[in-house]
């Protein structure tokens, strides 16, 4: 049960007395809040959002976003690293494909390969060829193309 260190009199009766050093602990508090929230609200044309970083949760209060393991910040999200997917509210690995790399969620084949299927396979291209961004190939001076290969260019 709760008992005051002090007791006053009011109008003749007890009364508890004003525990100052609460109210300013109180105060304090109020004020950290009243901080936080400017930290994390910006007006948007008379309705509100909220700021990098934080988003609106079920009370309609800004609240900073909880970021998984292998994630980071994306404005008002989070997003998996490279090599991760968002499944639910955890970024889950993904299988790395031989000959590979990761963009985000996708995977693309290293320069000389070619997506076949769920496979990164070599793309074969002519002896005295080059091989061009976009899995093309030319062939290199003094050669011409004939019959899909590169042969020394006559005169």
């Amino acid at each position: 049960m709760y008992k005051p260190r002090h007791v006053d009199t009011v109008c003749g009766k007890f009364a508890p007395s004003v525990d100052l050093d609460m109210i300013r602990k109180v105060m304090v508090l109020a004020t950290l809040l009243a901080l936080a929230a400017c930290e994390t609200l910006y007006e948007e044309g008379g309705d509100w959002e909220c700021k990098y970083g934080s988003r609106k949760n079920e009370n309609n209060v800004c609240a900073p976003i909880k970021v998984p393991d292998n994630a980071w910040i994306d404005g008002r999200d989070w997003a998996c690293n490279d090599g991760y997917k968002k499944e639910g509210d955890q970024c889950v690995e993904l299988e790395m494909m031989e000959n590979a790399w990761f963009d985000g969620a996708d995977w693309h084949c290293n320069d000389g390969y070619i997506m076949e299927g769920e496979q990164c396979e070599v793309f074969v291209y002519p002896e005295n060829a080059t091989l061009e961004h976009d899995y093309t190939w030319t062939c290199n001076e003094g050669y011409v193309e004939k019959d899909d290969d590169c042969v020394p260019a006559t005169d």
